[in-house]
């Protein structure tokens, strides 16, 4: 549940003023949204409703009646913006819209979209380390002056090969797509939707009778072949690169093994 201790501002602006309107009119405006830090949203939802109420005191002091009608006149309500999907794999597109107007008062040089992966780590004895990686970004091309309307539309951002989310005691990983606007002399504003990216379950994999090789924990050329072509699918490998398969060893070694992850084919 988002504390109001996070929200600064949230009001709705009318186009109109006064904002009298007659039967038949459309209402426009803006939600004004300003955050002290980042909360996590779902949807932002409006809702006009109209209804009277009616109190009525009939009789005398000693019999005395009260009666109180309620009557609706209209209740709707309207999605203004919402993330309905938030769970994806690797290989699928992330398709997303970036709508709004430049109020700030200063110019946005251009949007950068992102998708982030965030580690946790918790030792259990009080170290607690966070670290952030970009997996991609997309970059727009448009200036927005202020008083300018922001439109970056039908925009398109590929989920590469990367781990899937993992929450366990010691450590977490976490991913979200952040629509970041760079202005020209002041800090970037930043809008994040939280993301889940998981993988294909290895139970819809038909894999065929091939044995590691004898290099530890690698497959072998001939079994990644017969991986891809029994399960129908892609495979790419993480592009966080490898490591070695010896603990003991510190050395960063991207040939040594690096993980597979299978791709949607869309």
């Amino acid at each position: 549940m988002v504390q109001r201790k996070s929200i600064s501002t949230f009001k709705i602006i009318f186009k109109a003023q006064p904002a009298v309107y007659f039967p038949g009119q459309s209402i426009s405006g803006l939600v004004v949204l300003d955050l002290k830090q980042q909360i996590q949203l779902q949807s932002i939802q409006a809702n006009l409703f109209g209804c009277s109420s009616m109190h009525v005191t009939v009789g005398d002091t000693d019999n005395r009646n009260h009666i109180v009608k309620n009557e609706t006149f209209i209740d709707h309500k309207l999605e203004l913006w919402n993330y309905d999907r938030t769970v994806y794999i690797p290989g699928e597109i992330i398709q997303f819209d970036t709508e709004g107007i430049n109020s700030s008062g200063k110019r946005i040089l251009f949007l950068i979209a992102k998708l982030v992966r965030v580690t946790s780590v918790n030792n259990g004895s009080g170290l607690h380390l966070r670290f952030r990686n970009d997996c991609n970004e997309l970059k727009s091309n448009q200036e927005i002056r202020n008083d300018q309307t922001i439109s970056w539309s039908s925009q398109q951002i590929k989920v590469p090969s990367i781990p899937p989310c993992i929450l366990s005691k010691y450590i977490s990983v976490n991913y979200e797509l952040q629509v970041i606007a760079k202005f020209a002399h002041s800090r970037d504003q930043i809008s994040s939707i939280p993301l889940v990216i998981n993988t294909l379950p290895i139970s819809s994999f038909k894999l065929l009778n091939t044995r590691p090789s004898n290099e530890g924990s690698e497959l072998s050329n001939s079994g990644d072949q017969a991986l891809t072509k029994a399960a129908n699918t892609n495979f790419s490998e993480c592009i966080d690169g490898g490591f070695i398969v010896d603990r003991t060893q510190k050395a960063f070694c991207p040939e040594k093994f690096t993980p597979i992850y299978p791709m949607a084919t869309t």
